[in-house]
């Protein structure tokens, strides 16, 4: 039960990614960054799921079950690699089409920074509002993370 749940759970963070951060380079930035806020508010798994009230329980389902069952059970683990991968490579093309776009230095590793959005501002986000900082500070940790994505360069 507790497995399917997971799966579920993985599947629709997995879906809902892609859909939000895919389109035209012209506005990759700003769907980089509306994805950014919306994490902030809790796990962005769909646009009709609304932000949590309570930020505690907006943390991630899937970051959960990874740290307490990921190195001790190989579904938990293939299911965890398998959506992180996905939200990964979403975050990261959405990176490509910025950088296309002209408003992301093009000689910044697309994949590095989709891990540091993800794994600091996302996953940073779940960890310190579980533990009460307000939604206006997380929003502000965001806004500079977002703010210090390299630029291109004026030749």
């Amino acid at each position: 039960m507790l497995l399917q749940a997971m799966a579920d759970y993985f599947a629709r963070l997995g879906q809902f990614a892609p859909k939000a951060l895919a389109g035209p380079d012209e506005g990759a930035l700003e769907r980089l960054h509306a994805y950014l806020l919306r994490a902030v508010h809790g796990v962005p798994l769909a646009a009709d799921v609304p932000p949590a009230p309570d930020r505690a329980a907006a943390a991630c389902f899937a970051a959960k079950m990874a740290l307490e069952l990921g190195t001790s059970d190989p579904e938990v683990t293939r299911l965890a690699n398998a959506c992180f991968s996905v939200v990964r490579t979403a975050v990261a093309e959405c990176v490509r089409a910025a950088q296309r776009n002209g408003d992301i230095d093009p000689d910044a590793d697309p994949d590095d920074l989709a891990y540091l959005l993800l794994l600091t501002v996302i996953r940073g986000s779940d960890v310190v509002g579980a533990y009460g900082h307000s939604p206006a500070r997380l929003t502000s940790i965001a806004e500079s993370a977002f703010a210090l994505l390299p630029r291109p360069r004026h030749r």
